[in-house]
């Protein structure tokens, strides 16, 4: 592979400031799906409402530009595989504007919009609905979305994590939506609190090689509940076995949890930081930023590379190691903590959901449409993994 040159691609159909962009694969063919974006133009609603599909060539490059069904920029991604093993992009959130006159009127994005990888299109909404499917909390920005392959136990699905009801970024959203990779429909409802330990959003979230999710930093409400400060709390969703006294009920149940690990936090508070999943059990943690009030800052070290030379700034980043009983920040061992209490021996290979902490087990239904499911529609509950 080689870097490319602006001059071996040709332009974008439309300016897009904060679109998404996704490889599709098609035998030994690479393009490019690029969502949504925004731009100061009079082109800003087309830039919001279309995709494009691009090749990597000067000329003859733009192979598609379609419509989506919900305009949308500052949205997140994220490539599934459903259960009839169809691959399918979905987009989920963001902000879009609409224009009444002089009159903008900026909101977060409801609708999901699902493009077909195989056949090139947006899918098309069912009889009677504006689009495939929705967010039921809100639209959200500041939020992550993850994929988790369907299991013996559990269908596909799409995890949709904290994020912002606006845009001006004040609502705080709790609740961790788990859709159906199949068609977006929800496999839980809001009755169920599927939330997060800490209510948060501009957060970074990983998937473990185990099923886990590990979240953590973001913005969340200050004491008075009237700002947002960064914070640099952890929490991960995974099975939690029950227990009596710290040991495992011998072929309990585990519920599906959301659970803060208060000693697990990062050395500095920051939001709108990166996470990436190593392959030998760690986390990278880099990136941010810091809120002092309305002072933002970015989150770094102040190093000197050799004695005399002039100081600069570096990326400040930070480790998370993980097993299946413990998660901690490397190089500071009081913050390890030891949840081996609450996972028994074998949750590395646990299913994955959602739920409040201290809330009750977590129920899925698969709402998927007859015939694609022989268990649709059906309470769902994750095994016990086997060690």
């Amino acid at each position: 592979r080689q870097f490319l040159t602006d001059a071996a691609v040709g332009a974008l159909g439309y300016p897009r400031v904060m679109p998404q962009a996704d490889t599709l694969r098609y035998g030994d063919v690479e393009l490019i799906l690029v969502t949504g974006g925004t731009n100061d133009t009079t082109d800003a609603q087309s830039a919001q409402s279309t995709f494009e599909v691009i090749e990597a060539i000067p000329q003859n490059h733009i192979k598609e530009l379609g419509s989506m069904i919900g305009p949308r920029y500052g949205h997140k991604t994220v490539q599934v595989t459903t259960s009839l093993g169809t691959p399918y992009i979905y987009m989920i959130g963001g902000q879009y504007e609409t224009v009444n006159g002089d009159v903008v009127t900026a909101a977060t994005q409801p609708l999901i919009d699902i493009f077909d990888v195989n056949n090139g299109f947006i899918v098309a909404p069912p009889q009677n609905a504006q689009a495939p499917a929705g967010l039921e909390t809100s639209g959200r920005v500041g939020h992550t979305v993850h994929f988790t392959p369907a299991t013996e136990t559990l269908p596909a699905s799409i995890y949709v994590i904290g994020g912002f009801r606006d845009v001006g970024r004040t609502e705080v959203v709790s609740r961790i939506e788990v859709l159906s990779a199949d068609n977006g429909s929800p496999r839980t409802t809001a009755a169920q609190n599927f939330n997060l330990a800490v209510a948060r959003g501009d957060h970074a979230s990983a998937l473990l090689p185990d099923g886990r999710i590990l979240i953590s930093g973001g913005l969340v409400p200050d004491q008075a509940g009237v700002d947002r400060v960064a914070t640099a709390s952890t929490e991960i969703i995974g099975p939690v076995y029950p227990s009596a006294g710290g040991v495992p009920i011998e072929g309990g149940v585990p519920s599906v949890q959301a659970t803060e690990l208060a000693q697990a936090a990062m050395t500095e508070a920051r939001f709108g930081l990166n996470m990436i999943a190593l392959s030998n059990e760690q986390v990278l943690v880099s990136g941010g930023l810091r809120k002092v009030g309305s002072s933002l800052t970015e989150v770094t070290n102040l190093a000197s590379p050799a004695p005399g030379s002039p100081e600069v700034l570096v990326p400040h980043a930070e480790l998370y190691v993980h097993h299946p009983s413990e998660v901690c920040i490397e190089g500071v061992a009081q913050f390890c903590q030891d949840v081996s209490a609450s996972l028994a021996p074998g949750a590395a290979t646990g299913q994955n959901g959602a739920n409040a902490a201290g809330g009750g087990a977590a129920g899925f239904t698969d709402p998927n449409a007859a015939g694609t499911d022989p268990n649709a529609g059906t309470a769902r509950q994750p095994a016990v993994p086997t060690p």
